[in-house]
C-alpha cells in the first residue's frame, strides 16, 4: 500500500545516494565523466567497485538488500487491490530495473583498463560515508523497523496508512 511506498522512496534514497556517491568517487578519482571511457575499475578501485555494484544490484528489489520489503508491500499491495493486473505489472520493474543497473555496473567495474586511465586514490573523508550507505543498504534489509515506522507514521499522516 502507500506505506509500502513510502518506505521504497525511502529505501531508493539511500541506494540513489550511495551510487550518485559511488560514482562522485570515481569521477574525482578518475577525472573522466562517461561510462564508455570507464571500466577495470574492479582492479584499481575494487572497494568503491563492489559497492556500485551493491548499489546497483540491490535496485532490483532482490534479498539481502532494503528494496527487498519494500518491493515486496508494493507487489502485495498491488496485487491484493481492485485492479490486480497493475500488480502484475509491476513484477516487470525490477526485470527493467535489473537490465539497465547490471550494464552500468558491468560497464565501470569489468573489462579491460580504458587507454591512459590513471586512477588517484580519493581521500578517506569521502569514502567512509559511501561505505556507511553500503552498509546501510544491508542494515534496513536485516532491521527493516524503524525505517517503516516512518513510512507508516507519513502515509498515516495523509491518512492513508494502516
Amino acid at each position: 500500500g502507500i506505506a509500502g511506498g513510502v518506505f521504497h522512496v525511502i529505501n531508493h534514497g539511500i541506494l540513489k545516494a550511495l551510487l550518485f556517491m559511488g560514482v562522485g568517487l570515481i569521477m574525482r578519482a578518475t577525472g573522466r565523466r562517461r561510462i564508455d571511457r570507464l571500466g577495470g575499475l574492479s582492479r584499481s578501485m575494487p572497494g568503491v567497485a563492489l559497492g556500485v555494484s551493491i548499489g546497483a544490484i540491490a535496485l532490483t528489489g532482490l534479498p539481502p538488500f532494503c528494496d527487498f520489503h519494500s518491493e515486496w508491500m508494493i507487489f502485495a499491495g498491488g496485487l491484493s487491490s481492485a485492479y490486480p493486473t497493475l500488480g502484475y505489472l509491476e513484477l516487470l520493474a525490477p526485470l527493467f530495473t535489473a537490465a539497465y543497473a547490471i550494464w552500468f555496473a558491468a560497464r565501470l567495474v569489468l573489462g579491460p583498463d580504458p587507454p591512459g586511465l590513471q586512477v588517484r586514490q580519493n581521500h578517506p573523508a569521502m569514502r567512509w560515508p559511501f561505505y556507511l550507505l553500503v552498509a546501510l543498504a544491508f542494515a534496513v534489509f536485516l532491521f527493516p523497523g524503524p525505517i517503516y515506522g516512518w513510512a507508516n507514521g507519513a502515509a498515516s499522516l495523509l491518512g492513508l496508512g494502516r
